[in-house]
C-alpha cells in the first residue's frame, strides 16, 4: 500500500482475521482504538513491524513529507468485509 503526506486509513475493525503493517519506505501512525476517545498510537518507521488482532479497531496516517510504503498482511485470503465505528468518516458505508 501507498500511502501519500496526509492520507489517512479511516478506523475499521476486521472480526475475523489479524492485520499486519511492515513498512518499507516513509513513516506510518498506526492508532489502535479502545473507543472514540480512547486510542494508543505506534509511529513506525524503516522495516518496523505491528500485529493488530481480529476484533481490534484500527486506523492508519502518513503525517510525514514523503509517501508511506508498506506491506498489509491480512490472516486469510478472503477476509470479511470490515465493519467502521460511529466516530469513523466511513460509518455505515456497506459493500455489496
Amino acid at each position: 500500500m501507498l500511502l501519500p503526506p496526509g492520507a489517512e486509513g479511516p478506523a475499521h475493525t476486521h472480526h475475523d482475521v489479524e492485520e499486519a503493517f511492515f513498512v518499507l519506505e516513509g513513516r506510518v501512525r498506526v492508532g489502535i482504538h479502545r473507543g472514540p476517545d480512547e486510542v494508543e498510537y505506534r509511529t513506525l518507521g524503516y522495516r518496523d513491524m505491528i500485529v493488530v488482532p481480529a476484533g481490534v479497531t484500527r486506523s492508519l496516517k502518513n503525517e510525514g513529507d514523503t509517501d508511506a510504503l508498506f506491506c498489509v498482511i491480512i490472516g486469510t485470503q478472503k477476509p470479511q468485509v470490515p465493519t467502521y465505528p460511529e466516530y469513523s468518516p466511513l460509518y455505515g458505508v456497506t459493500r455489496d
